[in-house]
């Protein structure tokens, strides 16, 4: 869908407006006041269209499917130097690596800490990635959790990550990740 983001937000505000109005009570100003409402929003969807949108929000935006509507998977850059599969996984609140990534990435270990799994409790570290980057979005100073595994396939990806993109939206097969633009200044 090749449609702006800011077209139908205009439009969500300008059909809020017309619901806020005074019902009128005829049919006949029933009609007029809808064919008023759909001029106003055509006019607001064309200006719209008239306003640039920066080319780097668009790149901020990844799409991932699913077939059997379980599992999201991705691949993931960690502190851009390893490249590995990651799980999208909202039921986890930090993003879970193995202690072979965590080695490899020279991550300092902190506290111990006990994560309740599916498989019953493990023990694991606290940690920080400096960056995760899935497709064109960047996260930095994420918070990690490293279990005791030796080795790991995928890594989980949980709200640490998740919390810091502007939007997670889901749709069926469909989960879209929405990255924060990017600021000014810095």
């Amino acid at each position: 869908m090749g449609s702006l983001p800011m077209a139908s937000s205009q439009a969500a505000q300008v059909r809020q407006t017309d619901r806020q109005s005074k019902a009128p009570s005829d049919a006949r100003a029933c009609r007029a006041a809808r064919k008023r409402a759909k001029g106003r929003t055509i006019k607001a969807l064309a200006i719209a269209a008239l306003v640039p949108i920066s080319p780097s929000v668009w790149a901020n935006t990844v799409t991932l499917t699913t077939a059997d509507h379980r599992l999201f998977r991705t691949d993931l850059i960690l502190d851009k130097k390893i490249k590995v599969r990651g799980v999208i996984d909202t039921g986890s609140t930090s993003v879970v690596i193995c202690a072979q990534m965590a080695q490899e990435l020279s991550l300092a270990l902190g506290t111990s800490i006990e994560l309740e799994t599916t498989n019953g409790t493990m023990i694991a570290h606290r940690s920080r990635l400096k960056t995760v980057q899935i497709g064109g979005i960047i996260v930095s100073d994420v918070a990690t959790v490293v279990h005791t595994h030796e080795t790991c396939e995928e890594v989980l990806v949980g709200l640490s990550l998740l919390a810091k993109l502007h939007k997670v939206i889901l749709r069926g097969t469909i989960l879209e990740l929405v990255g924060r633009p990017p600021t000014s200044g810095k």
